[in-house]
């Protein structure tokens, strides 16, 4: 007797609950991150708190300063993941990235040129 779902059904299934856990895991994770860079800051803000219209001003730029530090984090350690699991995909981005950039780079150089002229 045959099941439910046939292999090609089954294998997209388990493909779409992987993907769902793998979003949850990469939220959560980047949460703890950003949990951790305030925790680390907190002390600071602490210190700061004594005079009054400086404590608030010390707490949101270091809260954002620990958004900026997260997602610097969350970013590189992805990085890392992708170019462990797809090592010639990610030459192939960073060749593409490098390229982009020096080309631009020559071109600013080029209109910065005809501006002096």
């Amino acid at each position: 007797s045959r099941g439910l779902y046939s292999p090609c059904e089954m294998l997209n299934r388990e493909r779409g609950r992987q993907a769902t856990r793998m979003t949850i895991m990469r939220v959560l994770c980047f949460l703890l991150l950003f949990l951790g860079w305030v925790l680390i800051f907190r002390p600071l803000v602490v210190l700061a708190d004594v005079i009054p219209l400086l404590g608030d001003l010390v707490a949101v730029s270091f809260l954002l300063a620990a958004a900026v530090l997260s997602c610097t984090c969350f970013t590189a350690v992805e990085a890392v993941f992708f170019f462990a699991l797809r090592p010639i995909m990610t030459l192939l981005v960073v060749a593409v990235v490098l390229g982009g950039s020096m080309a631009l780079t020559l071109y600013a150089g080029q209109l910065e040129g005809k501006k002096m002229m």
